[in-house]
């Protein structure tokens, strides 16, 4: 499977994971950061580590279409900045990541929004891209407990553990989250309220 990815240093287990599959990547996309929420350095090194080429810009559609002529199939997005352009008319899937259990806590910054809010339980989520941040059709989601005590950096761990386990892992071809993203990655089943049976195991 050739992809590309947009993530930070948070979200780099989505990239080690599709490594360990066998993925190819051609591709990373992130943005300039200052490092006081979210930092790439991770990522960038790695980049440099393996020569995948890296972008700081927003994605355009000619990004897109420069995938597409390179045989790109999958878009995966960890954590960005930036809106991403229609994506259907160049690749197969496009599948956004993301640390909350969706529908709740659409946008950024949801990790904080559950410690603020003593949240008792929490999870994360995958979903099909679209044009609205965080609205597309939910593929799959996975719950947690927080802890009394639960700071950001537990948080984190718990989200990426669970990421971690993410079922790409025992796939060369097959696309994010199995049978339940069809062609042009409209969800087979179910819709962005709905509690899908597991992605993860």
């Amino acid at each position: 499977m050739r992809f590309a990815i947009t993530l930070t240093d948070r979200f780099k287990v989505l990239l080690d994971t599709a490594l360990q599959a066998g993925w190819q990547p051609l591709k990373i996309f992130t943005s300039p950061l200052d490092g006081k929420i979210h930092d790439n350095r991770q990522v960038i090194e790695q980049a440099a580590r393996l020569g995948i080429p890296v972008q700081l810009s927003p994605i355009t559609e000619a990004d897109l279409a420069a995938l597409a002529a390179q045989g790109c199939e999958t878009l995966l997005l960890g954590s960005y900045d930036w809106r991403v352009p229609n994506w259907r008319p160049y690749l197969a899937h496009a599948v956004n990541f993301h640390p909350s259990p969706l529908p709740e806590a659409r946008g950024p910054f949801p990790l904080v929004r559950a410690i603020l809010e003593q949240k008792a339980e929490w999870g994360v989520s995958c979903h099909v891209v679209e044009q609205d941040f965080d609205s597309g059709a939910l593929l799959d989601r996975q719950l947690f407990a927080m802890a009394a005590d639960e700071t950001l950096n537990t948080l984190e761990w718990k989200c990426s553990w669970r990421w971690s386990s993410w079922p790409v892992a025992s796939s060369r071809t097959s696309p994010p989250c199995g049978s339940r993203l069809s062609h042009r990655g409209r969800a087979a089943t179910g819709h962005a309220g709905a509690r899908p049976s597991a992605c993860w195991t």
